[in-house]
């Protein structure tokens, strides 16, 4: 072999159980690279997840707060709502409650991927329930409370779209690559896997 592809070609060994994997200096440096560029992704993710959670908790806690700091209104609003005027006395109550929780889950890392999971659930029906009557009721009572009562339908519905979609993106990030916002390494395991 030429003094030449000596130099060039640096032998690495790495041993698991038993089996011995020779990397050549250029695959090395590509394996480095990516293993750089899997970093700047994984960081990228976990910084847009912590911003979607801060805007989840944000959004129901200060939902959940107008609504009781209005309450009468509220519960007035409900009962005027095509549909669910029925239940107004048990959605008046229900409805703070599981945006304070839903709130809440987004803290604890343990409850946070149920949180996103509700959210979701949630954003979709609110949208569906706020399409429904705009498409099929003839008055439309806004029991939203707080500043998000004051957009009008159409960017209610994209306000909603938005927080859909960024409960979307917050469950592919917790779900494919096995990142919480807390976490201080990397989960490399699914992603790298040499033979």
């Amino acid at each position: 072999m030429p003094n030449g592809m000596k130099r060039n070609r640096r032998v690495v060994s790495y041993s698991d159980e038993s089996e011995t994997i020779l990397l050549s200096s250029t695959r090395l440096r590509m394996i480095t690279q990516d293993l750089i560029k899997l970093q700047t992704i994984m960081k990228i993710q976990k910084t847009l997840l912590q911003i979607i959670m801060l805007l989840f908790i944000v959004l129901w806690t200060y939902a959940a707060l107008s609504k009781v700091s209005e309450f009468e209104i509220f519960r007035y609003q409900l009962g005027q709502s095509p549909g669910i005027a029925f239940a107004a006395p048990f959605l008046a109550w229900w409805l703070p409650l599981a945006e304070l929780t839903m709130a809440i889950m987004f803290i604890f890392e343990r409850t946070r991927i149920y949180a996103f999971y509700l959210s979701f659930i949630a954003m979709v029906v609110f949208t569906v329930y706020l399409i429904g009557m705009l498409i099929f009721a003839s008055k439309i009572p806004c029991s939203c409370g707080g500043l998000i009562s004051k957009l009008t339908w159409t960017q209610h519905i994209y306000f909603n779209l938005l927080f859909v979609a960024m409960g979307i993106i917050g469950l592919l990030i917790l779900r494919n690559n096995s990142i919480t916002p807390n976490s201080k390494h990397l989960n490399l395991n699914s992603t790298l896997h040499t033979k």
